[in-house]
């Protein structure tokens, strides 16, 4: 009878452990973003959506709730239920906000994995006397403040890719701050301001048509469709920049379900439809990995980005 005892509590926890990714998912899973659809981060969350219900034969749904800059999205992720059935796409804010302003914490939330990066492209307006970065450094350290650049707000992510450069390269820019990105980059093709980071699907063509041109690129090595454009960091060694997007859980979510997730969401990242309709058109680069692969970026990025915002002195209301 004891021994009937014993083989019973060892099958009882035996199946405590196994449980979850067994039996997971098991009711609606609910993708979460802080932006409106259309967007980047939406996009992402419903290329997701559809191939885990295509995969597990369980509805998954995104729900959009803006505002506060991604703060919204975050506060309701830490206070969901840690099984795996709620999720969080988020871009690079999740690094950032918490450093911008302090009282805000992100510490709460399990990474499942990365998922695309778009690298910042430095472009100038053609009357720029500067064909390459070194070039523009010369030109910036001869005349210190007198080219501008304009972003899509202040504290936003090209503002703080544009002070990163200042700080790497020694050089003093003037910032022009705009209520979103096209704004800037149409005064950037107009001639009134000079410079800016800006995605590169989102240049390329102005800079195909000769009204922009690329100064480089904030990845860490050439992109394969773009193979004559040279890296930042090839003049300016360590430098990159760029915007990225993550998936994470609730704190608490088991690990196995956590591993589970992650797997499907790498097979979607690789599916060649994906990469012929997502990826390759928006010059994205794929960075998914195990979870521990995302703790380790996320580090990196909060000790980069915790330097340039103190030495710039950048603080947000």
């Amino acid at each position: 009878m004891h021994l009937w005892r014993g083989f019973i509590g060892l099958l009882l926890v035996s199946f405590a452990t196994t449980a979850p990714a067994q039996t997971y998912p098991n009711q609606n899973i609910t993708i979460v973003v802080g932006s409106q659809p259309g967007g980047t981060t939406d996009l992402l969350a419903r290329v997701i959506a559809q191939r885990l219900t295509e995969a597990w034969g369980q509805a998954a749904v995104v729900e959009n709730k803006v505002g506060a800059n991604n703060q919204l999205a975050a506060d309701f992720i830490a206070r969901a239920k840690p099984d795996g059935h709620t999720l969080w796409v988020t871009p690079d804010s999740f690094v950032t906000n918490p450093i911008l302003n302090p009282k805000l914490s992100y510490e709460g939330f399990v990474p499942v994995t990365g998922l695309v990066r778009a690298s910042h492209t430095l472009v100038a307006h053609p009357s720029v006397p500067a064909g390459n970065l070194r070039e523009l450094l010369d030109l910036a350290k001869a005349k210190p403040g007198a080219l501008n650049y304009g972003t899509s707000g202040f504290a936003s992510a090209g503002h703080l890719s544009m002070e990163y450069l200042q700080s790497l390269a020694g050089i003093k820019l003037t910032g022009v701050h705009y209520k979103g990105a096209t704004p800037a980059l149409n005064d950037v093709i107009a001639g009134h301001i000079q410079l800016m980071f800006h995605d590169l699907g989102s240049v390329a063509e102005s800079a195909k048509a000769g009204r922009t041109k690329i100064v480089g690129i904030g990845a860490p090595a050439r992109l394969p469709g773009f193979p004559d454009i040279p890296v930042l960091a090839e003049t300016l060694p360590g430098f990159e920049a760029g915007a990225w997007w993550g998936l994470f859980a609730p704190a608490g979510t088991p690990p196995d379900v956590v591993t589970k997730i992650n797997e499907q969401v790498r097979k979607v990242f690789a599916e060649p439809a994906v990469q012929a309709q997502l990826i390759a058109p928006h010059h994205y680069q794929v960075f998914t990995g195990p979870p521990q692969a995302l703790t380790d970026f996320v580090g990196r990025e909060r000790s980069k980005w915790e330097k340039v915002i103190r030495e710039a002195d950048i603080k947000v209301n």
